[in-house]
């Protein structure tokens, strides 16, 4: 029992050094969810639905920059000494077209996620619940389908970086 109870105490004891497979996960519940609620949206008509995706898209928004910085800290560890932040992101600069690194491929699917998410984001924030009804509604659900269709392969290539 006390195996089973350790993560949630070892968490704050003994924090890991990489992060971003822990924050990961946030983002892409957050995803999930607002593409539920926004296609339950579409069906029911329901105003709830528009607005908890909205709020569910904005902290996917939040949960991927967080999750990226985090990336950014967990490529710097072992690039010597100073910021790990900045050593990653100057790591992922002098890679940043290696494509034979599936740490490069995993990072410009991320951009791309970024900023569909960010594009969506503002979609819904201009042009609010309008924005997701009639035709617009359908190119914004397009948009979601290829967010989530890069969300899907990010974390693939993510998992083959992890799970060798």
């Amino acid at each position: 029992m006390s195996e089973l109870l350790k993560p949630f105490w070892e968490v704050w004891t003994a924090p890991p050094e990489h992060w971003h497979p822990l924050l990961i996960h946030f983002p892409i519940v957050f995803l999930i969810l607002e593409a539920v609620l926004l296609g339950l949206f579409r069906l029911t008509g329901k105003p709830d639905y528009e607005r908890w995706s909205f709020v569910f898209l904005h902290w996917g928004f939040w949960a991927i920059m967080v999750a990226a910085v985090a990336g950014f800290h967990d490529v710097g560890l072992d690039l010597g000494v100073g910021n790990r932040i900045w050593l990653g992101l100057q790591d992922r600069w002098h890679n940043v077209f290696r494509f034979q690194s599936a740490i490069t491929v995993h990072a410009w699917l991320a951009l791309g996620l970024l900023v569909i998410t960010l594009t969506r984001l503002l979609w819904r924030k201009l042009g609010g619940a309008v924005a997701i009804r009639g035709v617009r509604g359908c190119g914004y659900a397009g948009l979601t389908f290829v967010s989530l269709w890069l969300l899907t392969a990010a974390a693939y290539v993510g998992g083959r970086v992890v799970y060798k």
